[in-house]
């Protein structure tokens, strides 16, 4: 099982790139006088409730003492998009915000904060094209406001649009400097291989925002995952301790340190740490980690168990109505089952989405397990057109290029891969590019 396992600790709801941070968006509503101990100034559609599980019981309430209380529903929902943030458990929150915002609109549909909630919910469930359709009509009657811009960035970044996306960008920046602005043009800088830049824009989203809430704690976990990808252990393991001192039992922390532990060689530790977190927010992610530690300690069987419950939760995501088609596509070939149909599912992502580079990573290691390589070169060389320097991609374009007969190249992308930090991702990959490459 060789997949992104160094982005899949922090991205929850199977999620990939810039859509986890669509949470925050930079708008604000009152505080609600009727309940100061339940809400957190500002409230608003995407903001935090400092105790999401008595906000979630308040606003029921109060939807059934005033069914046609509009502003109950559209915080509701936000209360269950930030609880299905904070316990990992998608598949039962992101339908019950979906449902209320679907009350709200119907009783007023061009309500704003109900729209702006709902293009929001379109870009968590990778309907991402619905959603660009949906900031896009909003931006016309509210040009100049920072969270219709942010759900446009999101989506940009992941229909594979990135010039758009780097605009938008800069407009939001300019619009209004902050976490979610930083963090967005952090992961954009990422894309385009600029790592030294991503990290300067985390630490700039770092500092923007609040010690001790929601949106900072999931920017410091970036910023330390960032420098884990450098291959800056003691940096990310020094962050990743300092959120748990400031968020005792934060579940991606926990993963992050679990994560450090397997690459140190510590597996009975990085098991431990691995499963607290699941036991905190059962994570499909976190059980991908789980995956390459069982498999690179040689006990394939459990590792195959782990892979079945990751299987599992992305048919419970896309019962939910998430898009998980190129995920699920990439799962299955790297398990080598059902390509045929893992093949269908990425080349609709690619009709999708044509310029988003792992949807063309997940085409070419499709066509590539399907035994169809010399077809394969052309999408993973779009999925490498932004020297990125993803370290997976340069080990799938090895396999793509060594079954074709072109030893050159392909040695040549296994090196890349290495320097890149393989190891970060999958110490098994790495070992099996060090081998081919002194075959």
């Amino acid at each position: 099982m060789k997949t992104h396992k160094l982005t899949s600790i922090i991205t929850g709801l199977a999620l990939t790139g810039v859509v986890v941070v669509a949470g925050w968006l930079a708008y604000s509503w009152l505080k609600p006088e009727e309940a100061p101990d339940v809400a957190q100034v500002p409230a608003t559609p995407a903001s935090l409730f400092l105790n999401a599980e008595s906000s979630a019981a308040f606003y029921e309430d109060r939807i059934r003492k005033a069914p046609d209380d509009l502003e109950a529903y559209t915080r509701l929902a936000q209360v269950y998009l930030q609880l299905s943030r904070q316990t990992g458990d998608e598949t039962r929150f992101v339908p019950l915000a979906s449902e209320r915002i679907e009350q709200a609109l119907a009783r007023n549909p061009d309500d704003y904060y109900a729209q702006v909630l709902h293009a929001s919910l379109l870009n968590i469930l990778h309907r991402f094209d619905e959603a660009r359709g949906e900031a896009e009509a909003l931006a016309k009657v509210y040009p100049h406001d920072s969270a219709v811009q942010g759900i446009l960035v999101d989506a940009f970044v992941e229909l594979g649009d990135y010039e758009a996306a780097v605009t938008a960008s800069d407009q939001l920046l300019a619009m209004r400097p902050g976490l979610a602005a930083y963090a967005r043009a952090s992961y954009l800088r990422e894309l385009h291989g600029d790592a030294a830049g991503a990290i300067e824009a985390m630490e700039l989203a770092v500092e923007a925002g609040v010690p001790g809430q929601e949106d900072r704690t999931w920017a410091l976990m970036h910023l330390g995952t960032l420098y884990l990808g450098q291959g800056d252990l003691e940096s990310a393991e020094r962050i990743y301790n300092g959120i748990l001192e400031e968020a005792p039992g934060y579940a991606q922390a926990l993963a992050g340190l679990g994560h450090i532990a397997h690459i140190e060689g510590a597996t009975e530790s990085a098991i431990a740490y691995l499963g607290q977190a699941y036991a905190q927010e059962p994570r499909g992610a976190f059980l991908e980690v789980l995956v390459e530690v069982f498999a690179a300690s040689g006990d394939e069987a459990t590792a195959n168990l782990y892979l079945d419950r990751v299987e599992a939760g992305y048919r419970a995501a896309s019962a939910m109505g998430e898009n998980n088609r190129m995920e699920y596509a990439d799962f299955l070939a790297d398990r080598g089952e059902r390509l045929e149909e893992a093949l269908e599912l990425a080349e609709a992502e690619v009709r999708r989405r044509p310029g988003h580079l792992h949807a063309n990573e997940t085409h070419a290691w499709v066509l590539h397990k399907l035994g169809r390589s010399a077809e394969a070169v052309a999408p993973i060389e779009r999925a490498m057109r932004l020297n990125t320097g993803d370290a997976m991609v340069h080990f799938r374009a090895g396999h793509i290029y060594r079954a074709i007969g072109d030893t050159i190249l392909s040695e040549r992308h296994f090196r890349a891969a290495l320097e890149a930090n393989l190891y970060i991702e999958s110490l098994t990959a790495a070992e099996e590019a060090r081998g081919l490459i002194e075959e």
